[in-house]
């Protein structure tokens, strides 16, 4: 079984060809509790208390989207910058490009 947050954002922007666009405050906050224990003497009434311990750790998440407007005038160019970019993120995805520094903007200038 898998378990998937959705998470979304609902916004109008104006931006010119190039230039970076940054969505954000879509902030979540996870609880996690774990108990540390011994066996058996844990469960032991009033004392059982010595052999444990619980920690509850918090964290915050901040997603953030970065979207880059590019205008592109060609139909042709813009198949062929597409299935390239196709091809750039299947390898990222796969596993087959191991510089992590890929420029997936590379081509769109």
């Amino acid at each position: 079984m898998y378990l998937f947050a959705k998470r979304s954002i609902d916004t109008t922007v104006l931006s010119r060809s190039g230039e970076t666009v940054v969505l954000g405050g879509l902030i979540s906050n996870n609880v996690v509790k774990s108990i540390d224990k011994i066996p058996l003497l844990s469960d032991i009434p009033w004392i059982g208390a010595l052999f444990r311990s619980e920690i509850e750790t918090v964290s915050k998440t901040n997603l953030m989207i970065f979207l880059r407007a590019t205008i592109i005038k060609n139909n042709e160019a813009l198949g062929e910058l597409s299935n390239k970019k196709y091809q750039s993120l299947d390898s990222i995805s796969r596993g087959l490009v191991t510089d992590s520094k890929v420029d997936i903007f590379d081509g769109f200038d």
